[in-house]
């Protein structure tokens, strides 16, 4: 009996990974036949780890300069050949050949704005500004794809297999991520009430539907920290809910060294990792008095990570701190009456910019309100919803007052990947208690089924383009968007007019809002959620009828 359980426990989480797996490698083969070379973020991260798997450093004035390793990635120029027209190149300029399917991407690569300072060090050497986690994760993958170029290389034009392999490694921990959120939300749900089939299933149907839709399958392709963050945030939290890590010393290590890898990705992760660490402590409260040496373990782990980063920064820049001009520094809400129009427009562009948007590219997190009414209505459920609120409140709040808060050239989503999971929470608690209702149903099949055609144009409009057409998971921060371009050439719709670009509008253009229109997205939101509460008043009316 204990044997057949075991498998039973087995092939649902197994069954969950390799969906999850098999349609990220689908994406990934996509991404990297469309997008080549690797553009944004990414081939800076690329080329530090070339450094520490080449030269064994981190000084990459000899990768640009001399060795010219972005060659690795970007395919042989021709005389004459295809550039961006949008950069108003000389018609002799080196570009790139005829059958081209990539992105036009100016060649060569440009160090500059992504070599951080170095007051410490060297004039002559060069350190990318951006965080080392990444290099770290992506070297020995690189190294690996190097040496299987005869095989992994022949996806690209170039030939070359260490950025695929760096492809097909996110394509894996996004696929970790699926059964990580399969897990946390199977603990969610056991906190709502309900018999064990029916939250495999529904665990199993909303983790794949998360993890396949914006912007998970979005960037789960990309060279980003954001699916390696927010497959960190998933685990240490499902792990601090579960507590079953304050009673053993080599547990509480862990789960220390995973929020310093968090910092490591990236430096906002910063109130983030230190949610977690917080809530994680308020976990040893229940065994402090009986073993206090988790709890000095964990603490112990956690100072010295912190001590090494911290040292590792100021040795490296001069600083313990990033520069706060990245991302264009920031706006203090409180400094001007401009200042806090832009916090407020920066907090409604999150949800429902036009391009970067998280709800208009996935319309299931529109019921994220409801899902906070379930949970603080269900005595069970509030203090999970406090835990999740205590690391997701601060980093929201730092993302809100970054000047650029979409992220530039990336999918929709960007700075919010790292806390679905978090999000996913309550929409989860939300969905499964209303679930015996036809009527809610009918409406999550819907929002699903809009997230997976916009994940559908995210990925697969990139396959029907010409290389100066912006690809569908990128967009500028002006001109139309990509994606929704793509759905209006196949569907007489015009999204455009129907949703509101507050990126170009007001950053960019500086030009008025289309108020109306921002009060009519906000209502129709506050009306689907209130149809929500009303189905779940009745759902409990009705359970409270039958249970007579």
């Amino acid at each position: 009996m204990t044997s057949v359980r075991t498998m039973r426990w087995c092939v649902i989480p197994g069954a969950i990974f390799f969906i999850a797996l098999a349609a990220n490698l689908i994406a990934g083969i996509t991404v990297i036949r469309h997008t080549e070379p690797p553009t944004g973020d990414q081939p800076y991260f690329l080329m530090t780890a070339i450094s520490i798997v080449e030269d064994g450093d981190i000084d990459e004035a000899n990768n640009y300069s001399i060795n010219r390793s972005f060659d690795y990635f970007y395919p042989p120029m021709v005389e004459g050949g295809m550039t961006d027209p949008l950069l108003h190149l000389p018609p002799e300029y080196p570009g790139y050949p005829s059958d081209f399917k990539g992105i036009l991407a100016f060649y060569p690569l440009w160090p500059e704005n992504h070599i951080g300072p170095k007051p410490n060090r060297p004039s002559e050497e060069w350190y990318s500004k951006h965080p080392i986690g990444m290099p770290l994760l992506i070297a020995p993958v690189w190294a690996l794809g190097t040496y299987l170029s005869s095989s992994v290389g022949a996806l690209t034009y170039t030939g070359h297999g260490g950025w695929p392999a760096v492809v097909f490694e996110m394509n894996i921990l996004a696929a970790l991520l699926a059964l990580e959120l399969f897990l946390l939300i199977k603990v969610v749900l056991a906190g709502a009430g309900g018999g064990i089939k029916s939250i495999n299933r529904w665990a199993a149907f909303l983790a794949l539907t998360f993890s396949l839709t914006a912007p998970i399958i979005a960037y789960s392709s990309l060279v980003f920290p954001e699916i390696p963050a927010a497959l960190l945030v998933t685990a240490i939290f499902r792990r601090i809910i579960e507590n079953r890590f304050s009673g053993s010393a080599i547990r509480s290590v862990f789960v220390a060294l995973l929020i310093a890898a968090l910092i490591l990705l990236h430096q906002r992760f910063a109130p983030l990792a230190a949610g977690l660490a917080l809530i994680a402590l308020l976990r040893f409260k229940e065994t402090f008095r009986s073993d206090a040496r988790p709890a000095a373990y964990f603490i112990v782990t956690l100072a010295v990570a912190g001590a090494f980063f911290l040292l590792f920064q100021f040795w490296l820049y001069g600083s313990f701190f990033q520069s706060v001009d990245d991302h264009g520094g920031f706006v203090y809400p409180l400094a001007s009456q401009e200042s806090f129009r832009s916090f407020g427009l920066a907090l409604f562009g999150l949800f429902f910019d036009q391009k970067w948007g998280l709800v208009l590219y996935n319309p299931l997190y529109a019921v994220l309100p409801f899902g906070v009414f379930i949970m603080l209505k269900q005595p069970a459920l509030r203090p999970l919803l406090y835990k999740v609120l205590i690391p997701l409140l601060p980093y929201f709040l730092l993302i809100a007052i970054y000047k650029v808060w979409w992220g530039e050239w990336g999918p929709p989503g960007r700075y919010l990947v790292a806390i679905t999971p978090l999000l996913i929470v309550p929409i989860s608690a939300g969905i499964y208690k209303v679930a015996s209702s036809i009527a809610a149903r009918g409406i999550f099949t819907i929002l699903a089924g809009g997230a997976f055609i916009f994940a559908f144009a995210l990925i697969f409009g990139l396959t029907k383009r010409g290389p100066a057409d912006i690809p569908t998971l990128f967009n500028h921060s002006f001109g139309p968007a990509s994606a929704l371009s793509w759905i209006e050439g196949r569907i007489p719709v015009d999204l455009h007019a129907l949703t509101v670009p507050v990126v170009d509008l007001h950053v960019v253009l500086s030009e008025p809002l289309p108020t109306l229109k921002i009060w009519i997205t906000l209502a129709l939101c506050l009306v689907l959620n209130t149809i929500m509460c009303l189905i779940s008043l009745r759902t409990q009316c009705s359970t409270a009828r039958s249970g007579e």
